[in-house]
């Protein structure tokens, strides 16, 4: 099904939301969604958020009448997230069987994930053991590193926060190693010694209209004049970020939003956005750096 909106003026000026639809009908069949006006109003969800706006398709409420108290903040980006929904077909094509198939998970292989690493004979091999949720002591990579599959030893390569924050400033290598117990013949603590600045930046999934601590870093590389390329997950997270980093640089981007053409071919759950979502989806960058998609 297609969403469109009226354009960017017509909706942005109209006093009343559109008409709300099933969850199931706005395009990709979703899971659990938030109700987009959840802790704007005083009254609580009445009950979850099962139909869609009907202009775009990408958010969700509870109830008409949040909907209609969401809109003074939606009408602005209504017809942009339309724009993106139109874009979810296109998103799922990649050059791999699996991603047109419609295999069933079933009680050995619960996970769409596990099913899919188990069609390719990887489901709890070496580090793929962090794309499932089969095994319980693994929830990420970091805990890899307990693992025999793990190719470099926990103690050479300890994954895991420092266990106290710095008490005394840091005078030299030796006391950052000695805090983050880095062995001086671990391969970390040689990359660490490198006196020289990186060719280039590199932010996967960076998040960063999300997280707070990316506008000093911002002006950082902007400062020091490394290219830097990021990655998000969907369009509306780029477009984001694409604010953030124009405002704080006062230049454009200078790779411009685009698909990233090596995204994760499996889609990932948005209970914020109805929007297709996949690991590393959309690619920009800022600073003097060449990008050439496919």
């Amino acid at each position: 099904m297609r969403f469109s909106c009226a354009g960017n003026a017509e909706t942005e000026n109209s006093p009343f939301p559109f008409p709300l639809l099933p969850l199931e009908a706005a395009g990709e069949a979703g899971g659990h969604m938030e109700c987009a006006a959840k802790g704007l109003v005083a009254e609580p969800c009445a009950g979850e958020a099962r139909r869609r706006c009907g202009g775009c398709g990408a958010v969700a409420y509870c109830s008409r009448a949040h909907q209609t108290v969401h809109w003074g903040f939606h009408k602005e980006e209504c017809a942009r997230l339309a724009e993106q929904m139109s874009r979810i077909d296109m998103l799922k094509q990649f050059p791999f069987t699996f991603s047109v198939e419609s295999p069933a998970p079933n009680h050995t292989f619960p996970s769409l994930r596990c099913f899919l690493l188990e069609s390719f004979k990887l489901h709890q091999k070496g580090l793929w053991k962090s794309e499932c949720i089969c095994d319980p002591e693994v929830t990420s990579v970091k805990d890899l590193s307990k693992t025999t599959d793990w190719s470099m030893g926990s103690a050479l390569c300890p994954c895991t926060e420092p266990e106290h924050s710095v008490s005394t400033p840091l005078t030299s290598w030796k006391d950052y190693y000695r805090w983050r117990s880095l062995p001086l013949q671990s391969p970390v603590a040689v990359l660490l010694h490198w006196d020289s600045k990186p060719h280039l930046i590199v932010a996967p999934n960076a998040g960063i209209a999300a997280y707070p601590s990316w506008i000093p870093t911002i002006e950082i590389i902007r400062k020091v004049g490394i290219p830097a390329i990021f990655t998000d997950f969907c369009e509306e997270a780029a477009h984001l970020a694409s604010s953030c980093i124009t405002s704080i640089t006062g230049q454009p981007l200078r790779v411009p939003i685009q698909v990233n053409p090596f995204r994760q071919p499996v889609a990932v759950d948005n209970s914020a956005l109805c929007l297709p979502c996949y690991s590393n989806c959309f690619v920009f960058g800022m600073q003097n750096c060449e990008f050439v998609s496919p």
